[in-house]
């Protein structure tokens, strides 16, 4: 029978398993730890998790699937600062392709500007400051009309990706420059809606002093004077009826007797037509590329159809946005 070791022996080997236990467990926790960052693959490339970077694509996979790399979009942003102010006419990003190809910033072109008049809202025009508006329709007189279906083409034009800019009876910048200009307006008793454009060979309306009286191709001797005159060129004239007829072609379906309409429609003006709608002033104020002007319908007879500024607005905006297409100028 061998004697038991001493117990200072005993000791020492009880040490000596503890250590060797611990050191186990600290090398136990350091594989462990590894394998969460290497992964099964052990290429050391983990999840990535900075929030400068937003997967754009997928990743085909299974069999006989090849891998596409995922493309990404890079958004150039400082930590803890406020967004820098860009130019509210261009929009831009920067687009990532396939692994190693350069990125490339896309700038959208400038945002077309669109001239849209409130007819008659104050401060008028010099030699037209007599011209008031109708006194009638459903809100009393056409201003109040003509205003707040103003303010409602710019909101809507403007969420469709236009440089929308209300005016009013004074064109102000004399001489705006823009893809269109258009004059909103409501005609008198026994009126009509219809739309009138800017024509060559011919020049704007004047009056008796400051408005009164019928239009005249020259000067009366007590006629207002008038500010300097903008050119109507050939292209103008066409791109003005170009306009014109995408406004006619949204106008027309919404003018029904079940929407209200109980008077007459015009449609798009001859050039010999209506001399206040095919001479208006405000196409010699502006050097926008097409000048229109909207007589939305008849105060009296179109009451109904009138008041209807939600439905009118969304049909005007309809023929911009259609003519701003067709000619290349909005996306």
């Amino acid at each position: 029978m061998t004697p038991p070791p001493p117990a200072d022996e005993r000791r020492r080997a009880r040490r000596r398993r503890l250590i060797g236990a611990v050191t186990a467990a600290i090398v136990a926790l350091i594989l462990a730890g590894a394998w969460a960052v290497m992964g099964p693959g052990g290429s050391g490339d983990g999840p990535e998790s900075s929030p400068e970077r937003v997967d754009a694509g997928t990743t085909d996979t299974g069999p006989g699937a090849t891998t596409r790399p995922r493309a990404r979009i890079i958004r150039s942003r400082t930590e803890g600062s406020p967004p820098a102010e860009t130019d509210p006419t261009t929009t831009s990003a920067t687009i990532a392709g396939p692994a190693g190809a350069p990125a490339e910033p896309r700038t959208r072109t400038r945002r077309p500007v669109v001239w849209v008049q409130a007819g008659h809202a104050e401060p008028r025009e010099p030699g037209y400051r007599a011209q008031t508006g109708a006194g009638s329709g459903p809100f009393g007189s056409e201003v109040p009309f003509t205003t707040e279906l103003t303010e409602k083409v710019v909101a809507l034009l403007t969420r469709a990706g236009v440089d929308a800019r209300p005016v009013a009876g004074q064109v102000d910048p004399l001489g705006a420059e823009g893809a269109a200009f258009v004059s909103l307006h409501h005609d008198s008793p026994g009126g009509a809606a219809a739309f009138g454009h800017a024509i060559t060979g011919a020049g704007e309306n004047y009056y008796r002093g400051e408005g009164t009286g019928g239009p005249s191709p020259t000067p009366y001797p007590d006629s207002a004077a008038h500010r300097p005159a903008t050119a109507v060129t050939g292209p103008v004239e066409r791109d003005s009826r170009a306009l014109a007829e995408a406004l006619d072609a949204a106008y027309r379906p919404i003018y029904t007797g079940r929407n209200g309409a109980g008077g007459r429609y015009g449609g798009v003006q001859t050039r010999e037509g209506n001399p206040r709608m095919m001479r208006y002033y405000g196409f010699y104020r502006t050097s926008a590329r097409a000048r229109v002007l909207v007589e939305a319908g008849a105060a009296g007879a179109d009451d109904a159809f009138l008041a209807r500024t939600d439905l009118i607005a969304a049909a005007v905006t309809e023929g911009i946005v259609a003519h701003l297409r067709r000619t290349g100028r909005l996306d």
